[in-house]
């Protein structure tokens, strides 16, 4: 005699979505449907274990770090961490006096999230702002990548369980900033065994 539902709202500025949609339908493609990234993240790494207990999902993000928590598949909290690949450049940046640009091409083409794999011999030359040639191995480089992404994990890791009191069965990172080589060293230092890194390893719609 009762129907009831369990329902979650999400508010967004129009113009965040229907830029989207303008793009994608210039391009000849139709928009049926819009989801929240955490949902879409979970069903790209989904297990069927995962319908029955309660996770976490981590997006290493550009710009910012979303966590999410799902409770037997359904989204039941989430919260924006104000931090991401941008800042792991600024720091790149900031320590060898280059440009931003330069500092995210040594991010994702040199560094390593971990130093497990990192070589003290492997070098890049760049020119600062200055206009000095500068030498950069792989491991100074590493350090500083890892260094900013630990804190960023650390973040993460403490949000998950401000978010929930329910224990989490499993943790999944992934978001852009994931794919640097030797993430899942450094996951594994900070998580606990419950946890992975997600990649797609797709290209495409």
């Amino acid at each position: 005699s009762k129907l009831s539902v369990t329902s979650v709202m999400g508010m967004t500025p129009k113009k965040n979505v229907y830029s989207v949609i303008t793009l994608l339908e210039s391009l000849g493609l139709t928009v049926v449907d819009i989801t929240f990234n955490p949902i879409a993240d979970y069903y790209a790494f989904e297990k069927e274990d995962y319908n029955k207990v309660t996770g976490a999902i981590v997006n290493l993000g550009r710009d910012k770090t979303e966590v999410s928590i799902m409770h037997k598949g359904v989204l039941i909290n989430s919260e924006i961490i104000p931090v991401g690949g941008r800042d792991i450049d600024k720091m790149i940046a900031y320590e060898y006096n280059i440009t931003s640009s330069d500092a995210k091409i040594l991010k994702e083409n040199f560094g390593y999230a971990s130093l497990t794999n990192a070589s003290m011999s492997d070098t890049e030359m760049l020119v600062d702002k200055e206009g000095k040639e500068i030498n950069i191995n792989q491991y100074d480089i590493s350090q500083v990548v890892m260094s900013r992404l630990t804190e960023i994990l650390k973040l993460a890791k403490k949000q998950s369980y401000l978010l929930t009191n329910r224990e989490i069965s499993y943790i999944i990172i992934t978001g852009g900033t994931s794919e640097i080589p030797g993430m899942s060293y450094l996951v594994d230092e900070i998580f606990t065994d419950n946890t992975r890194v997600g990649n797609i390893d797709t290209i495409g719609i």
